[in-house]
């Protein structure tokens, strides 16, 4: 049962939150280094390959945010365990509120516990953070670090995560650790089976890029075990796009 709701719900402040997430957001994927990074650092170009859905992934022949599809956006980000689009700008606009509108933040703290669409929707931002895993986040932005700008990306998503998390956790009335018990439980005992396959994945991603330039038969070979093994990433998290 869920506490008494609000008699006013706090709409301006939800309305302030969203535009200042949107704007973070925003000024992510618009750096001009993102698509550099996004189609290095996830297999984005694995799921192109796919035989899943009904529609192609890019609705053009070039990869771009205009022409990606949403559910291969999804989940190219939830297969290297980023899941930015769930949570990056959060902690941001959290924050920001905190200390720029006291008022509306107090709202928000306010009606975190009380009202239930703002706290399924503060649930399900904060699941998505549990389920991101820096250090594989890591070692897929290892793919695309060799430059420099793409760093500087992978070090403001790192950041956000972390703004994130506090925020988020800062509103309710229990620690997460006590709230949310089966998600840790569930994140412990898939770890130790998901993590081999992330390497493996990133392993054989660097051979089938190289293989691809050199338009060497081998990479459908490697291709194959990849779609296989992504295959087998998204069941261990039970989640596509």
């Amino acid at each position: 049962m869920f506490p008494s709701q609000p008699s006013v719900y706090p709409q301006e402040a939800m309305d302030k939150l969203a535009q200042l997430s949107f704007e973070h957001f925003q000024q992510l994927i618009h750096h001009p280094q993102f698509m550099n990074f996004y189609s290095q650092a996830t297999p984005i170009d694995v799921l192109e390959q796919s035989k899943i859905g009904s529609r192609p992934a890019r609705r053009t022949g070039q990869r771009s945010l205009a022409d990606l599809r949403a559910i291969p956006w999804v989940f190219s980000w939830n297969q290297s365990r980023f899941n930015v689009t769930a949570w990056y700008g959060a902690g941001f606009a959290l924050q920001n509120m905190k200390e720029n509108d006291p008022l509306h933040y107090a709202e928000i703290k306010e009606a975190a516990n009380r009202w239930p669409f703002l706290r399924y929707t503060l649930i399900h931002i904060e699941t998505n953070l549990l389920n991101a895993n820096r250090e594989i986040m890591k070692a897929y932005a290892a793919l695309a670090v060799v430059e420099p700008e793409c760093k500087l990306i992978f070090d403001r998503i790192e950041r956000e995560l972390e703004e994130s998390q506090q925020q988020v956790a800062t509103l309710f009335t229990e620690p997460t650790a006590l709230r949310r018990l089966s998600v840790y439980d569930n994140t412990k005992r898939r770890e130790p089976v998901l993590t081999p396959l992330h390497l493996l994945q990133i392993g054989l991603l660097k051979e089938w890029r190289i293989q691809k330039q050199k338009n060497s038969q081998n990479g459908e070979k490697l291709l194959g075990k990849l779609l296989t093994i992504t295959n087998a990433i998204s069941g261990g998290l039970k989640n596509t796009g």
